[in-house]
């Protein structure tokens, strides 16, 4: 039920999170003003969201906001259109697939993924994968494995066209390794990975929650 109400709006209430000036912004990156109904302040969540970094989505179909991590495995990041960039620029060496072949971790026991990237670039340079998160969601989770000596994996937040480092991996040749990612608050998302003798670097299905 929805029903009209009538607030003020106060543009001099001052916000200070964990000791520090704390500024709302809208969208446009604009002052976002306080609003005042009953005797009580009211700031829009995805602003308190945005400061605590904790993910905020919207679900029309049954009129739910949706805070922190999602129900289930989430969403695939391959659903979100993912711009992959390899040194040479060339679908040859950096492809989204669903072939088992190429999506087989062979270990001890073998398992084998459904979906993923696979990355068997011959540049020493990294590849990189970039997507849009709309800070819709909380946490990144994948696993990946590589025949490199040296594999290096780094995830970071690009938002406002900045680069901060969340999390750094080492990636042992032959090893299966799960990661798991905070990406509360993230606008734009790049995860970079290569090393020195990159033969084959795979990204098994990756999921956001």
């Amino acid at each position: 039920m929805i029903k009209d109400v009538t607030v003020q709006i106060n543009s001099a209430v001052k916000y200070k999170l964990n000791g520090n000036e704390f500024i709302p912004k809208n969208v446009d990156g604009s002052k976002m003003d306080t609003l005042i109904y009953n005797g009580r302040s009211y700031v829009p969540l995805r602003a308190i969201a945005d400061a605590f970094k904790v993910a905020v989505d919207w679900d029309g179909a049954t009129s739910t906001i949706i805070l922190g991590e999602r129900e289930g495995k989430g969403v695939s990041l391959l659903d979100l259109k993912p711009r992959l960039e390899d040194f040479f620029y060339d679908t040859e060496y950096l492809v989204i697939t669903s072939d088992k072949d190429a999506l087989t971790f062979h270990g001890d026991t073998e398992v084998v993924f459904n979906f993923g990237i696979d990355s068997v670039s011959k540049s020493k340079s990294a590849t990189k994968i970039f997507v849009s998160l709309e800070k819709k969601f909380q946490t990144l989770k994948f696993y990946t494995w590589t025949t490199d000596n040296d594999g290096k994996l780094v995830i970071w937040d690009t938002t406002n066209k900045s680069s901060i480092e969340l999390k750094r991996f080492d990636i042992p040749k032959n090893e299966l390794k799960e990661i798991e990612v905070n990406v509360g608050g993230v606008d734009s998302l790049l995860i970079e990975f290569g090393g020195y003798n990159k033969t084959k670097f795979v990204i098994a299905e990756p999921y956001l929650k």
